[in-house]
């Protein structure tokens, strides 16, 4: 006979009946040349099946009984790599008998590389009818990087399951497996595996609790908060140029369109409604919200009269608010709180558009303020944006409110307004109390995280708004008094025609050019005084006499005292006078 071909095994499907026979496909000589498996167990000669066939030619396993169902039957050659022919010297070379021998040989040695691939160096375990189910066995425990490893020395060496520390208590808390398709990889270990991750488990986290026990859940994963941004200045109301500098002195005159905290215009039905302070952190006295640097704190005087604040937005930040026109929605938020005993039951807020003169608004918006639980009238230009929200008040505690509205802004509207007021109806009097911070209007209709800026920047901010000499308002109504001495004496010299000039400067530039008027109408008011004069004189050191006060002109930059005629009574005299001013933009 001959070897043409390698084939050294076969496999089948067993159909689950009795005498169910499999041909070898192979030749074979002896019985114990062939190995018979099912499901992967070695089957016996003579109990599980039999064997014809042979001799050099092909044969044909018969099942003794019934296989298992779908059970895979391999049936294999092993020729043992013997050679039991003796060749004598110088004796009869028969051609069968060599043939025979040489065919044994062939197979012993096609059996030894029946799994090689058409690459002789290459040893491929899933190669012929075997199809990747043969194995490797009794390998020796690897030593070199390129040796062959078993299972148990990879399970021992990394493979799952793993065994890691159990995390401490609570020092690994937040340390994190990440788990990917079933892959474990390190973030920030070390700590132990209890639950074994799937295919499904991509991008979840396994997370130290302190407990020592864990489970794949997906993470929430930190993000970086975005900042946004506040169009409110001074939200908190700590930068207050217009209160008092200690305790003991005077408060600012508080009447109804009075612009009193920085950006800040209070609103009421008369004068002096109430007492307005900027409380600031740092003790219980001082109610301001948990991370907060300062709040508004507004005491009732007279209870029938309803009394609010508001602020407006310069058309560059009202366009940056409006960017989408009747589409645009802008949230605002604060925080309020009233006090045990003193209690004023809700707060009302809206917000306003000005459709006039971009950045001219009126510093009183409130035409008629009604009965009570109805809300105010405004004047001329004011729209509505959304609807008013009231909220209720809680006591000691400063409780967060908000409200979206969505803008109808039209083409003409230029400066958006914020207004909070408190109604009668629901009951305030003399001497209750309410607090107010942490004002934000944003973009969008979500409530962000507040977003607070430093004192300096806020000083920054309010400086181009409001400006003063000084803090107590009652100084610019009275002469100075030489005796109290209260307040500073300039002494300039005029020249020899009797004319002089004093210069000063704004901390900042002014928004716009600033006008002499009345304090609080976005102008500039500037009194001298003669030391215990009359008042809007100034007095010649030389002869004592007093003369009309100079003229005053003003710019964005400062402005100045001057007396540019000729006034022959001062040549090269002394002029000394005090000088108050006010730059109130209120808006």
């Amino acid at each position: 006979m001959t070897v043409i071909v390698e084939t050294n095994s076969v496999q089948y499907v067993a159909a689950g009946i009795a005498v169910e026979t499999f041909p070898t496909v192979f030749k074979f000589f002896d019985p114990s040349d062939v190995i018979v498996l099912q499901a992967g167990v070695v089957q016996t000669r003579g109990v599980n099946y039999s064997l014809s066939g042979g001799g050099g030619a092909v044969g044909t396993v018969t099942w003794i009984g019934s296989t298992t169902a779908a059970a895979l039957i391999d049936i294999i050659r092993r020729r043992p790599a013997t050679q039991g022919h003796n060749y004598i010297e110088n004796d009869a070379f028969p051609a069968e008998t060599h043939e025979d021998t040489v065919d044994k040989l062939a197979m012993a040695v096609a059996a030894r590389l029946g799994l090689s691939t058409t690459d002789p160096r290459d040893w491929d375990a899933g190669a012929g009818a075997g199809g990747g189910t043969r194995k490797i066995l009794n390998l020796a425990t690897p030593t070199l990087a390129t040796d062959a490893a078993t299972k148990a020395y990879v399970d021992a060496a990394g493979g799952l399951p793993v065994s890691l520390p159990v995390p401490a208590d609570p020092a690994d808390d937040d340390k994190f497996l990440r788990a990917d398709a079933g892959v474990v990889t390190w973030q920030f270990p070390p700590f132990a595996i209890s639950d074994l991750p799937g295919g499904g488990d991509t991008g979840d986290v396994l997370t130290a609790t302190g407990a020592g026990t864990f489970n794949w859940q997906t993470p929430v994963i930190p993000t970086v908060e975005l900042i946004h941004h506040n169009y409110i200045i001074n939200p908190h109301f700590e930068v207050f140029t217009k209160g008092p500098l200690r305790a003991d002195t005077s408060v600012f005159t508080n009447d109804d369109a009075e612009y009193a905290w920085d950006r800040w215009i209070f609103l009421a039905e008369a004068d002096d409604v109430c007492d307005l302070v900027s409380m600031r952190s740092g003790s219980a006295s001082q109610p301001v919200p948990p991370g907060s640097p300062a709040s508004a704190r507004m005491e009732v005087e007279t209870a029938t009269d309803k009394f609010g604040l508001c602020q407006y937005l310069y058309e560059v930040a009202s366009r940056g608010l409006l960017v989408n026109g009747d589409s645009s929605q802008v949230t605002l938020q604060f925080k309020a709180r009233t006090t045990t005993g003193a209690a004023i039951a809700n707060v009302k807020v809206a917000i306003y558009g000005w459709s006039g003169t971009a950045d001219a608004c009126p510093l009183d918006p409130v035409s008629a303020w009604n009965i009570d639980g109805v809300d105010p009238d405004m004047v001329a230009s004011f729209t509505q944006q959304g609807s008013t929200s009231s909220f209720a008040l809680i006591v000691d505690t400063f409780t967060q409110h908000s409200v979206t509205v969505t803008c109808q802004t039209g083409a003409s509207i230029q400066n958006l307004m914020v207004f909070i007021w408190f109604d009668t109806s629901a009951g305030h009097a003399v001497d209750d109390v309410v607090y107010i911070s942490d004002v934000m209007l944003e973009a969008g209709d979500t409530v962000t995280v507040f977003n607070s800026r430093s004192r300096t920047i806020e000083r920054v901010l309010c400086a181009p708004y409001m400006w003063s000499t000084t803090s107590v308002e009652i100084a610019l109504t009275e002469p100075i008094d030489d005796a109290a001495g209260t307040q500073g004496r300039l002494i300039i010299r005029a020249d020899a025609s009797g004319n002089y000039r004093e210069s000063f400067r704004f901390p900042t530039s002014l928004p716009r050019a600033g006008t002499v008027g009345a304090n609080g109408d976005g102008g500039l008011r500037i009194l001298a005084f003669r030391a215990g004069g009359a008042a809007g004189t100034i007095s010649n050191l030389n002869d004592d006499t007093d003369h009309v006060a100079p003229a005053v002109v003003v710019n964005r930059e400062g402005f100045e005292i001057l007396q540019g005629s000729t006034v022959a009574g001062n040549a090269n005299d002394l002029m000394t006078f005090g000088v108050f001013a006010q730059y109130d933009i209120g808006h």
